[in-house]
């Protein structure tokens, strides 16, 4: 089955609910109609992989078509690479008030090692290149063979001032904690080593 004619399958069990058989009805109308380009036999949908197709899409556990929404659910099953979540402003067009937070332990380590001999930047070339054009921001540092390494990544409604302020804040606060986690004895020496 064509990619193609799999999408219009999706698209007409979401949009337009219809069931399974009166997709087939349709499919097989539209084949039969189109007489000046036949489609090939072996791309149009045999009556198994149309009832796949609406099966998967009405699964219960299927994600969200919305992309914001699908950063929430992310957010509440993985909370150690969140450390900030703000959800969407529906009320208002485009959604306001949303920004996500994205870390990783090595982020945090790249941070802590490299960020106060080398510095940070921001790399905001990802601004507007996502579904909902949200602007991306990600902060970088150097390692000492010269590479950026990330750090964290933050995806929000804006760039503005108080949004980057936020963002540096709970930044900072991240680095801190693994300071104060390391002094304490919570966290061993060992993963640092390597890269010394």
């Amino acid at each position: 089955m064509s990619p193609h004619i799999r999408q219009c399958i999706l698209e007409m069990s979401s949009l337009y609910n219809l069931p399974a058989s009166s997709i087939k009805r349709r499919l097989l109308r539209v084949f039969d109609e189109d007489t000046q380009h036949p489609t090939p036999p072996y791309r149009c949908p045999t009556t198994s992989q149309v009832d796949n197709a609406v099966n998967y899409n009405r699964r219960k556990e299927r994600m969200f078509t919305d992309p914001l929404l699908n950063i929430g659910v992310f957010a509440q099953h993985n909370p150690d690479k969140i450390f900030h979540y703000s959800p969407p402003n529906y009320a208002t067009n485009p959604p306001t008030e949303f920004a996500t937070g994205i870390k990783h332990v090595y982020g945090t380590q790249c941070a802590l090692l490299y960020g106060g001999r080398n510095g940070v930047g921001y790399d905001t070339t990802w601004a507007n290149m996502n579904e909902n054009r949200a602007p991306t921001t990600i902060m970088i540092t150097i390692d000492h063979y010269g590479r950026m390494v990330p750090c964290f990544a933050y995806l929000s409604a804006n760039i503005t001032a108080p949004t980057q302020v936020d963002f540096i804040s709970k930044a900072k606060g991240l680095v801190e904690q693994m300071v104060q986690d390391l002094l304490d004895g919570k966290l061993t020496n060992r993963f640092f080593c390597l890269f010394n």
